[in-house]
């Protein structure tokens, strides 16, 4: 049996929890992070069964005392179809998969953007865990010095590094003097 002072402590969790998955859920819209998509998974899921007990808590009050056990059920299975699609999203991120498409197009954009970039002849990369490791050939001036080509290497680094997601940055750099004829 439930007293009011166990409703109330499970009223403050939710509105604690509800607190704390809009938070993640503002922060996720521009970030891939496994761990915030985690956090606000578990907070919406500790909403979901806080509610559940809550209503089957007042279901039985009046006399339903199996409401709660039913929606035990429904509750259960959310749950697991929330953990199953968070394992799947995180199962890619672990095993090294690469970015779609488009995060290499973009990573290429940005490359092609820095000062002494004349092209950007390759990009690959893959997620080891939760970031993104790259790997960029830049095409420079072939009367580029070492030292110049270093700083535009460097700079390419910078650049990409700061993007939301991308951890390390490998930059190769060549002149087309450099490029076989063909």
């Amino acid at each position: 049996h439930l007293d009011e002072s166990v409703l109330a402590l499970f009223c403050a969790k939710f509105v604690f929890k509800f607190l704390f998955m809009i938070f993640p859920a503002r922060k996720i819209r521009g970030d891939r992070s496994p761990a915030l998509r985690a956090a606000f998974v578990d907070a919406r899921n500790d909403c979901v069964t806080t509610a559940s007990s809550v209503f089957g808590w007042l279901l039985a009050l009046r006399g339903m005392e199996w409401a709660d056990a039913v929606l035990a059920i429904p509750v259960g299975l959310y749950v697991g179809w929330a953990g199953f699609h968070l394992a799947r999203e995180n199962l890619s991120l672990l095993m090294g998969e690469a970015p779609p498409e488009e995060v290499l197009e973009a990573l290429a954009a940005s490359a092609a953007s820095v000062p002494g970039v004349l092209e950007v002849r390759g990009v690959r990369a893959q997620h080891l865990g939760p970031e993104l490791h790259a790997e960029v050939t830049v095409l420079v001036p072939e009367n580029c010095t070492a030292t110049e080509a270093h700083d535009i290497a460097l700079a390419v680094r910078r650049q990409l590094e700061e993007r939301s997601g991308v951890g390390e940055v490998f930059v190769h750099i060549d002149t087309r003097a450099a490029l076989p004829h063909a």
